[in-house]
């Protein structure tokens, strides 16, 4: 093996891919950061297109069967059609227990975040049970404290 490494026209910037720490880097110029781009060649986004997906997986695991599928994925799905006016996005976070992994968690383009939804209607919307350990939790409604125990 060896590095292999692609210079950028910014001063200081690379990718490079380094053999003896089995990493890719991906570093910006002094001013910016390194940045990944996932896109589609998608020519008319509809809501549900997927944007970009990064998924984890073990593909050569000895156990076979439900060990080599996807355990977990972070994808951009459009949330609506685009338009010149529209590019309505949310970020979906996918596990798996002994399955493909599947939606748990996603951060609506409104900044609603769902657990166990899809649709949040509020803030943060969790469909399941919610457990808090020693927190404090303030209603700005009622202005009181509640402290968990």
């Amino acid at each position: 093996g060896h590095d292999v490494k692609f210079f950028g026209a910014t001063s200081g910037a690379y990718l490079e891919w380094d053999e003896s720490a089995d990493e890719l880097e991906i570093r910006g110029g002094a001013a910016t950061p390194g940045k990944l781009l996932l896109s589609t060649a998608e020519t008319t986004v509809v809501d549900g297109n997927k944007l970009g997906q990064i998924d984890f997986q073990a593909p050569v695991d000895s156990a076979g069967t439900d060990a080599i599928l996807v355990g977990a994925s972070i994808y951009a799905e459009a949330d609506n059609t685009f338009s010149s006016s529209v590019n309505a996005t949310e970020l979906v976070f996918a596990t798996g227990a002994s399955e493909a992994a599947a939606e748990k968690m996603r951060i609506t383009s409104d900044g609603k975040v769902g657990i166990g939804t899809s649709a949040p209607a509020s803030s943060l919307d969790v469909v399941g049970e919610v457990v808090l350990r020693r927190n404090a939790i303030r209603n700005s409604r009622l202005q009181s404290w509640v402290l968990g125990g």
